[in-house]
């Protein structure tokens, strides 16, 4: 049976509210249904901290009971929003609506590429920046169309960084081949202006990149929303790289013994509580790519307090219905230093990572909405799990 948990991650206020009951069809049997919202991890913890703890559960108790009475009843539902700490790098983000409920495909927004197997490319924002980019596109010459598509194709994958001592790091890689070929470009990052820059492709031709931030807000040490320009031998493509805060929704199995998937929930679900620990959440970052006419990816990061980290990488793919593609999803280990704000991360924790046996992209709603699916199992128990993680872009203004 199945425990369902919404929490609202917050740094500020934390929020509950009713857990509903119901009976599974199956097994015929009754189970609280609860959700939950961005989180964090729980080893043992002294008696004192456990004393804290059950205080801080008691304090969320009584929250949701006043909650309750100004409703006039129980909810069985609740959701809420999750928001940067003021302060913190990265909370510029806009104040639209970032809810964390499920948000359906009504007006998708597509690159206009395809992969291999005709499944379509998505975009990641709802801003209307890519819409306008490929409307842009499509008022050029049939020929200059034509030769702009090849070079969007080629480009396979795309990520960047601002760091701290102002420099803008481009790493992209191209097709080449059956194979791919690297650029790594940097420029002095500035935020009001455009930044042009000629990098070297494996094969030895030259690449120039172009890129400006779309942020309505800029700041000289970061940029949410990139744009970047290919020119290649007459041919040119674009696109927009972002860089966010994410808010996350979960859903667990029942858990019934201590081991790795008992570990993993806790991490979660203790960050809805006004608990000082090291096993919860600390930031959960969405980064993304979406080139015109061509690929997109996305890339997600979660830290916790004590260095834990998860994170994963796909395309961003729908079927030719809409649906999701439930394609397999890659666990990221490998990360670049201050990549997605993560700061330079020593002695990071891969315990979580090495628990997740295969995962899965099962939710795409086009415009920062990605739900994945993943089985945990765990290595003292052998016992089987599944997880759920719904990440919710957290938008930062932009525009053309």
């Amino acid at each position: 049976m199945k425990l369902r948990q919404l929490l609202v991650f917050s740094l500020a206020l934390v929020f509950f509210t009713a857990c509903g009951s119901k009976k599974d069809s199956t097994a015929q049997q009754p189970a609280e249904a609860q959700k939950a919202e961005t989180a964090a991890p729980a080893p043992t913890i002294s008696s004192e901290d456990a004393k804290k703890k059950a205080e801080a559960e008691k304090l969320a108790a009584a929250k949701l009971a006043k909650s309750k009475e100004g409703r006039g009843g129980a909810a069985r539902r609740h959701e809420g929003k999750h928001k940067a700490e003021q302060g913190q790098k990265g909370s510029s983000a806009s104040k639209g609506d970032s809810s964390d409920s499920f948000l359906g495909t009504q007006d998708i927004v597509i690159t206009g590429g395809r992969s291999k197997s005709g499944m379509k490319y998505s975009g990641s924002a709802g801003d209307g920046i890519l819409t306008q980019l490929l409307a842009e596109e499509k008022m050029k010459l049939a020929v200059d169309q034509d030769r702009n598509a090849v070079l969007a194709a080629s480009i396979w994958d795309m990520s960047y960084v601002v760091d701290g001592q102002g420099e803008l790091t481009l790493d992209i890689a191209l097709t080449k081949g059956a194979g791919l070929s690297q650029v790594k470009a940097r420029t002095q990052y500035s935020a009001g202006q455009v930044m042009s820059v000629v990098a070297t492709t494996g094969s030895g031709s030259e690449i120039q990149l172009i890129a400006e931030c779309l942020d309505t807000v800029r700041a000289s040490d970061r940029c949410s929303n990139l744009l970047v320009k290919f020119v290649k031998n007459g041919a040119e493509a674009t696109a927009v790289l972002r860089q966010t805060l994410a808010n996350i929704w979960f859903e667990y199995d029942k858990v019934e013994q201590a081991n790795e998937y008992a570990t993993l929930v806790e991490f979660f679900k203790n960050s809805s509580l006004d608990f000082e620990t090291g096993n919860k959440v600390d930031s959960a970052y969405l980064n993304t790519f979406e080139v015109v006419n061509g690929k997109s990816g996305f890339k997600v990061v979660v830290t916790g307090k004590r260095s834990q980290v998860l994170g994963f990488k796909a395309d961003l793919l729908l079927k030719k219905n809409l649906s999701a593609p439930m394609i397999s999803v890659d666990k990221e280990t490998k990360f670049k230093g201050v990549d997605m704000w993560m700061g330079q991360i020593v002695g990071k924790d891969l315990s979580f990572m090495s628990s997740i046996s295969n995962a899965k992209l099962v939710q795409n709603n086009t415009k920062g909405q990605i739900t994945l699916d993943m089985t945990v199992k765990s290595a003292s128990t052998g016992s089987v799990n599944s997880l759920t993680l719904r990440f919710t872009r957290v938008p930062v203004s932009a525009s053309l």
